[in-house]
């Protein structure tokens, strides 16, 4: 039987809304026993830089909802997670987003995060490598090419080819079968 996702839902502020069990099973949250609220401070900083991204993203975004979803694959030698970010709001024309949700999708099997053995297994080069561990790290295409010293487009070009190489069409994709690789 297929695990939920674990769930956290959040407002624009930064005010931690929801969270449903499986969130709690997948993450250390802490409730501040003096407000009844929970401590946004003490979620893993990938989780925040995730929301912060979206919230941006939301913020100037100009008429409407962004499309698109954020990513990360969190491994942090435990139970490796796919987390998914993206705006909620009001569907129709011209209304705003006034959420951000967060879902932690688990990777089950597999022997882990190992780039080496992708690379063998996948025949992908060395700038391809260094791409995918920036792609794994959830950032984007400009950011990754600000750190390789190389255009957008040349990332867009390697995610492409590592695509196709890994026989995937999406960056999560991509994460399960680096996961989900065998040697």
């Amino acid at each position: 039987m297929p695990t939920l996702p674990g769930t956290i839902i959040f407002d624009l502020n930064g005010q931690l809304l929801y969270f449903n069990p499986q969130a709690i099973s997948f993450l250390p949250i802490l409730i501040n026993s003096k407000s009844g609220r929970e401590s946004v401070s003490l979620l893993p900083p990938e989780i925040l830089r995730l929301y912060q991204k979206t919230r941006d993203r939301l913020l100037t975004a100009k008429g409407g909802i962004p499309k698109g979803v954020d990513h990360y694959f969190w491994s942090d030698n435990t139970q490796p997670l796919i987390l998914r970010s993206f705006p909620l709001g009001s569907s129709g024309k011209g209304q705003e987003g006034s959420h951000i949700i967060i879902l932690m999708d688990p990777v089950e099997g597999g022997e882990g995060l190992d780039l080496k053995k992708a690379a063998q297994r996948f025949q992908l080069s060395r700038r391809e490598i260094e791409v995918l561990e920036l792609l794994c790290r959830g950032m984007s295409n400009p950011a990754i090419g600000e750190a390789l010293y190389i255009t957008r487009y040349t990332v867009k070009d390697h995610v492409a080819h590592i695509m196709r190489k890994m026989g995937v069409s999406s960056r999560n994709q991509v994460f399960l079968a680096l996961y989900n690789s065998s040697p």
